[in-house]
């Protein structure tokens, strides 16, 4: 998994090339167009763990909704996951996460990042069984997991590029 970048966000809305400080609590998400997975660090932004899904019940109240969460819990930047397609094509989650995104920082005032969370879901419902869920219980934590996993990935990222 990598971070990802896209030309056409406006850069005063979300910001692609960030500077990570050890001190600062950092919020997932997991967009989806049913549920939207969140996760949240520790207020060192070392450790990502599950918070919570929401129904998307719509981008904008999704998108205030988060805000309002970002601003209770004190979080200083945003992840949204980027389901970036094997074959290196835009598809249409792709466009619409990014498109979540921009509103999202729009509503928040918050700095948001994008980072490509490819399989996260897979991976999420694989850890999932592993541990012997039922159906319904997976469902429930299957996408405030997949958030959380892909925050790992993207502190994990930037432990890397700050270790070059």
């Amino acid at each position: 998994m990598r971070r990802c970048e896209e030309p056409n966000v406006t850069p005063s809305m979300l910001s692609i090339h960030g500077r990570w400080s050890m001190s600062m609590r950092i919020l997932g998400v997991d967009y989806g167009t049913k549920r939207i997975g969140i996760a949240i660090t520790d207020e060192h932004g070392i450790i990502a763990q599950p918070f919570m899904s929401i129904r998307n019940d719509g981008d904008e109240r999704a998108a205030r909704k988060i805000a309002e969460i970002a601003h209770a819990h004190k979080v200083s930047l945003i992840v949204v996951g980027i389901p970036r397609r094997t074959d290196g094509k835009k598809g249409v989650m792709e466009e619409r996460s990014i498109s979540f995104a921009s509103l999202l920082g729009e509503l928040s005032g918050l700095r948001v990042e994008l980072f490509d969370e490819r399989f996260t879901t897979a991976i999420a419902e694989r850890l999932l069984l592993e541990a012997d869920l039922s159906r319904q219980k997976r469902k429930r934590l299957r996408d405030k997991v997949a958030a959380a996993i892909m925050l790992q990935s993207y502190i994990q990222s930037l432990r890397e590029t700050n270790e070059r």
